[in-house]
């Protein structure tokens, strides 16, 4: 069977995966460095009018006021004049272009380079109601990218709809099969003798997929035969420097939080962060309904924060603990910048919305609707901070933010010094697949901020068994 070729497919790839996100990431980082005063202050008046428009964004539309279609036109108005303030805001899309070459030169020996991507069939009259999937495939020693054959999106599909007993024993019935295996890594083993590193970026349902836990033939998974890094695009590699954690960086944890803390302890927490964070409204006319669950705690939350804080300072690495009350938002948002640490770890609640419009079940008229029904898939996933149970059962606090960390909140911040963003919470890998651009959720949110690197979940994760991975995790990460 003939060798596909791949140089210009894979070359595409690269374009269309960087073509945003790479232009938002470079932005903050030419305003925040090279960027005069007067830009700089712009940029900052720019980003709090965003902040601002979030929370009438997060409505449905029959209940938006005026004040949105103010903020969106002062918001227009301000990237306007930022055009002809900076040239380099203006001409930021015109970035670098990647190619396959320069990801080869960056692969070491027994690596390669995989960039996973789906089509709609086209037979030259009119697109079919197919899907197919395709693999390209570089290593050091290839003339040029491979394209492998995969599958067809409905083949997915019909794995992924299958039921058992329970979540968990779905997940362990999904994966405990060969079939996955058949679909997605057989074809590429041919193309992958003498390798055991693999940078790869998925696609469209592969994004709920773990490579890692996929069965081998000898009842082992891929994780135990290949180190797997998964990467929005295998362009990550160009310019790549090795993360390590040391005595000259800073760890912020955040867990045990106060979902339900009253109006005199939020105000009072909050307080040292006001003059920093931009604090912006909070929604009123969230929708209030009698029984409405609570944000349930997570004793083994506080044991994982507490655990790393010692691992972090027996090794004389600086640590900041935020529990209770004091995991707001505010303390979050006044890192906005330079102050960014370089680990920031939640142990909490996290929450992801599918489209309201594939959902027909949804019921607009319950709790956490405003978050359910947003047309934008950033305002419809986030983190769970202090008093987010208030904002939840539509009994905001004035004054202070409203606990509710969305994922489009996240975007608009700027986190140059981070390396590692842990998201110890329940399907916080979860989002949107738009396009070619991946998935909007929370991983894109964090690396639109700047985050280097994320460690994030498809499933839902236990309490105190994610307390006792997460200590694991941070002795090795500390070299303890």
């Amino acid at each position: 069977m003939p060798i596909e070729k791949a140089a210009n497919p894979f070359d595409l790839s690269l374009y269309y995966r960087n073509l945003i996100l790479s232009s938002v990431q470079q932005l903050n980082k030419t305003i925040y460095n090279n960027g005069s005063p007067d830009v700089k202050n712009k940029y900052e008046e720019w980003k709090k009018t965003k902040q601002q428009l979030a929370y009438w964004l997060i409505k449905p539309e029959t209940e938006q006021k005026d004040d949105r279609i103010i903020l969106e036109e002062k918001a227009n108005t301000i990237e306007k004049e930022l055009t002809r303030l900076s040239a380099a805001f203006k001409n930021e899309l015109q970035k670098k272009d990647f190619n396959w070459q320069m990801i080869q030169q960056n692969l070491k020996a027994g690596e390669a380079a995989v960039e996973f991507i789906d089509f709609a069939y086209d037979d030259g009259d009119k697109q079919k109601d197919s899907t197919f999937y395709v693999a390209l495939v570089l290593n050091k020693d290839l003339p040029e990218p491979v394209m492998v054959k995969l599958f067809e999106k409905k083949e997915l599909e019909k794995l992924l709809l299958k039921k058992s007993t329970s979540k968990k024993n779905t997940i362990n019935l999904f994966y405990s099969s060969q079939d996955l295996s058949k679909l997605i890594w057989k074809p590429l083993e041919k193309y992958l003798g003498g390798i055991s590193k693999i940078y790869f970026a998925p696609s469209g349902l592969l994004h709920y997929i773990s490579l890692a836990a996929i069965k081998t033939d000898d009842r082992g998974t891929l994780s135990d035969k290949y180190k797997l890094v998964q990467l929005l695009s295998t362009s990550s590699l160009i310019g790549e420097t090795e993360e390590k954690i040391g005595l000259s960086d800073r760890c912020m944890l955040y867990g045990s939080i106060q979902y339900n803390a009253d109006s005199a302890m939020l105000k009072q927490a909050a307080t040292p962060y006001l003059d920093q964070s931009i604090t912006r409204s909070i929604p009123s006319e969230l929708i209030e309904e009698e029984g409405i669950p609570a944000f349930e705690p997570l004793p083994g939350s506080e044991t994982e924060i507490m655990s790393i804080a010692k691992a972090a300072a027996d090794q004389k690495i600086p640590v900041r603990v935020f529990k209770g009350a004091d995991a707001n938002e505010e303390s979050f948002k006044a890192i906005d910048g330079k102050a960014s640490p370089s680990v920031l770890h939640f142990a909490t609640h996290a929450f992801f919305y599918p489209d309201p419009k594939k959902n027909k079940r949804l019921n607009r008229d319950t709790w956490g609707s405003a978050f359910k029904m947003s047309d934008n898939p950033l305002f419809r996933g986030g983190l769970v901070m202090s008093g987010a149970e208030n904002t939840w059962k539509g009994k905001p606090i004035p004054g202070v933010e409203d606990g509710i960390l969305t994922a489009y909140e996240i975007s608009n911040m700027y986190l140059p010094n981070t390396k590692l963003v842990v998201l110890s919470a329940c399907q916080t890998g979860l989002g949107d697949v738009q396009g070619t651009e991946g998935v909007y959720g929370l991983q894109r949110a964090f690396k639109i901020a700047g985050a280097r690197n994320l460690v994030m979940s498809l499933w839902d994760v236990d309490d105190a068994a994610g307390a006792e991975f997460m200590q694991e995790f941070y002795k090795y990460l500390f070299g303890k």
